[in-house]
């Protein structure tokens, strides 16, 4: 894995230490930060769609946005700095929420072009990055701090350009030669759901300002640290120890984390608000680190293009969070009783469990990815992995992955292949190095040659 890889938690940290870090805005600003939010939002949001759904979106970008986009966030950053108020800041706020959404689309390209095992190592990684950033972000004096939260989408758009030098840059990406034809209509249903988990968390987060005068503050973007952190280790423990990676084994960890955080909000108090706040940015963190998997996946089998799968879903995570804003700035309007509505949160977020799961049955069918450990391998080849299991006495699973290492096929195939986690397939390779007396996987592929010649 390169630290190039990692420019993706540079966007992160530009949006969560721009709209909660009091280095931009303060809770002196009143209500500023939350329109310029919600302007932000709908201007991104609906940029993510219009990439999602225009012609050519099969090809990559243009190479001018990989320095338009970067320097223009950067540019409405400064803007927003010397205004934070008024008809100025929601401009700056609405060009750079449009350009934010070619970022997007653009690191989502590259993961698509990455190794598969590489790319899950990077995605959760670059959210380590946000944890700096966000306490450098309070750590910093005030008029530095807005600086360097100005530059990092200049950071985060040097990264792409050092990662368009790679060789895999070189090449397309992605071919639609395998897309099917109700795919961009299961997206949409698929995004749909991620929309209920976006307007759930985002709604605690828009609650704050009115409800425990968190939001633009340094305890704000403590809990973004923490929920980082949380989502890291969430995101570790899906990638290595579920037996699959989709959006059913997101969400069955997602819907209980969110409906605590909505409990703790309810229970109410400052530390409960705290964590309840913290809890909020892990499922926000997990959702973004688990769909730029899920999609990097999809789009890299061929079954769609990059701008289409990272456009649909990243824009409706944008558009549950606007919609949360607008739904708690009209609770706390006509003073609605608030439990109400957080309650009715928990309930759609468990259907939205129960529906993700059809849906991802749907699109298990429809996708049929060709992932086996029975395929045919030739009589010598055959024979060779034979021998090696009789000689080391191997057990049948080892004897599967040995099978499917002999073919060249990676960890997460390996995973999809044979229902089982990557720390399990890690563990049966540990041993059949073992057992074989070897300490790498090239020896291994070696070892089985020397055999394949014999036979």
């Amino acid at each position: 894995m390169k630290l190039r890889y990692l420019g993706l938690g540079l966007l992160w940290s530009w949006i969560y230490c721009l709209w909660f870090s009091p280095a931009v805005f303060s809770s002196n600003d009143g209500d500023a930060g939350g329109i310029t939010w919600l302007v932000s939002l709908a201007a991104s949001a609906a940029a993510l769609f219009v990439l999602a759904i225009r012609p050519g979106r099969e090809k990559r970008l243009h190479s001018a946005w990989l320095y338009v986009a970067p320097i223009g966030v950067s540019l409405s950053t400064f803007a927003l700095l010397l205004a934070s108020d008024g008809v100025v800041a929601w401009v700056s706020a609405a060009v750079g929420g449009l350009l934010t959404a070619f970022l997007w689309v653009q690191w989502g390209e590259l993961y698509c072009s990455l190794d598969e095992e590489v790319m899950e190592a990077c995605v959760p990684s670059s959210a380590i990055i946000v944890i700096g950033s966000a306490l450098l972000s309070i750590g910093l004096p005030s008029l530095a701090a807005g600086v360097f939260v100005a530059l990092i989408p200049l950071a985060s758009g040097a990264l792409m350009l050092v990662c368009h030098g790679d060789e895999a840059f070189a090449v397309p990406p992605f071919k639609l030669a395998n897309s099917k034809k109700g795919l961009p209509s299961l997206l949409v249903r698929l995004g749909l759901v991620s929309m209920v988990c976006a307007m759930a968390s985002s709604f605690i987060l828009a609650l704050s300002e009115e409800s425990t005068s968190l939001l633009f503050g340094s305890l704000s973007i403590l809990a973004v640290a923490i929920g980082a952190l949380f989502a890291v280790a969430l995101s570790l423990v899906l990638i290595f120890f579920a037996r699959r990676i989709d959006f059913a084994s997101l969400y069955q960890w997602v819907v209980p984390i969110l409906v605590l955080s909505i409990c703790l909000f309810i229970a109410g108090g400052r530390n409960a608000g705290t964590v309840s706040l913290a809890l909020s940015f892990c499922v926000a963190f997990a959702v973004d680190c688990l769909f730029m998997i899920i999609a990097a996946r999809i789009t890299k089998k061929g079954l769609c293009a990059p701008a289409e799968a990272f456009g649909i879903f990243r824009g409706f995570v944008q558009t549950g969070c606007f919609a949360a804003g607008l739904i708690a700035r009209a609770a706390v309007d006509l003073h609605i009783e608030l439990v109400h509505i957080l309650l009715a949160f928990v309930f759609v977020s468990v259907i939205a469990l129960v529906a993700v799961v059809r849906l991802q049955e749907e699109l298990k069918n429809l996708t049929n990815p060709p992932v086996s450990v029975n395929a045919s391998l030739s009589s010598s080849d055959e024979d060779a992995v034979g021998r090696m299991a009789e000689q080391y006495r191997l057990s049948p699973r080892e004897v599967d992955v040995l099978r499917l290492l002999s073919r060249g096929r990676s960890v997460p195939y390996m995973r999809d292949a044979l229902v089982i986690s990557k720390s399990t397939i890690e563990t049966h390779i540990k041993h059949l190095y073992a057992k074989t007396g070897v300490h790498s996987r090239q020896e291994l592929i070696n070892l089985l040659e020397s055999y394949r010649q014999e036979v």
